[in-house]
């Protein structure tokens, strides 16, 4: 029998050799990269970064460019945070990149006068800088938490409160621009303290009734001449200036960029409500073309 032949020890220990000088540069730098993203951190344009390093050291990255974080950690927020409905985005992709925003569908909201609507909106808030940001930071220690445990709840309750200021009527008879202005004032400088009366308006227009009428009176309506509303009245102090309720984040610095409502959707039954009145005063001025048409006829027929 042939005997194996006898492999060449030289060639493996020249392998090894090989494997050796490939491995140890690439395994070199390996290590300097993971050194430098526990070192170093990159922080971006328009957005400022919470850094905690090992050494109990706490501060605020504002500048563009490299920053040490010394095997800590360090979280990026944005300058501008938005809260708005309507429109789509992925909410964890924008955490994750320092461009947080929640996006919600409409929010429900009540009219003075039990009118249930939705409600679309727009905001956006700018952070303070230096010792001021560092409080909301350690207060709330990520983007997503300010949102959800700050700012969303103030638009929230913003929103519902400028829509008991007014009923659904006002607001479609001409008052959006005045329902968009209180919701941004309320935002910026706080809620109204308000208290809701009842009052009794006389309806002059309708006569008098009684169980029986007299002859040559309009039916009109049967009962009390007078009608039942509710007003929203703004409470105010010894100076005559409005009672307003805190902003929770203005007292950290929080600055309203931008608030606007940018649509409104009633619910359906006051919707066909809309659309009957409309009809009714179509039919009521096409009647009255016809009655002016009639009388136009006549004088030229005379």
């Amino acid at each position: 029998m042939e005997k194996p032949p006898i492999p060449d020890l030289s060639q493996l220990r020249v392998n090894r050799k090989l494997i050796a000088v490939i491995a140890t540069p690439l395994l070199a730098c390996a290590a300097l990269a993971a050194l430098f993203n526990q070192v170093l951190f990159y922080n971006e344009a328009g957005q400022m970064t919470h850094v905690r390093t090992i050494f109990g050291e706490e501060k605020v990255v504002e500048d563009v460019g490299y920053a040490t974080k010394w095997f800590g950690r360090s979280t990026s927020w944005r300058r501008t945070i938005g809260v708005q409905s309507a429109l789509q985005a992925d909410n964890e992709e924008g955490n994750r990149s320092g461009h947080p925003s929640v996006t919600l569908e409409n929010l429900p909201i009540v009219f003075l006068g039990n009118v249930d609507a939705k409600a679309e909106f727009s905001t956006q808030f700018r952070l303070p800088s230096a010792d001021a940001f560092l409080k909301i930071a350690q207060e709330y220690r990520t983007p997503d938490n300010f949102l959800q445990r700050a700012l969303l709840p103030a638009v929230k309750e913003t929103l519902q409160a400028t829509a008991s200021l007014m009923s659904a009527d006002d607001y479609y008879a001409g008052n959006r621009s005045h329902f968009g202005a209180e919701f941004e004032n309320q935002l910026r400088n706080g809620l109204y303290l308000t208290s809701r009366k009842e009052i009794r308006v006389q309806r002059d227009h309708f006569p008098a009734q009684t169980a029986v009428l007299q002859a040559g009176t309009d039916q009109g309506s049967f009962g009390d001449n007078s009608a039942t509303r509710f007003v929203i009245e703004k409470k105010l102090d010894k100076d005559g200036q409005e009672l307003r309720k805190q902003r929770q984040f203005r007292l950290f610095g929080v600055e309203v960029v931008d608030a606007r409502v940018t649509h409104i959707d009633p619910n359906p039954q006051y919707q066909e409500r809309m659309v009957r009145v409309q009809q009714a005063l179509a039919e009521l001025a096409g009647a009255r073309q016809n009655r002016l048409k009639g009388e136009e006829g006549k004088e030229w027929g005379s």
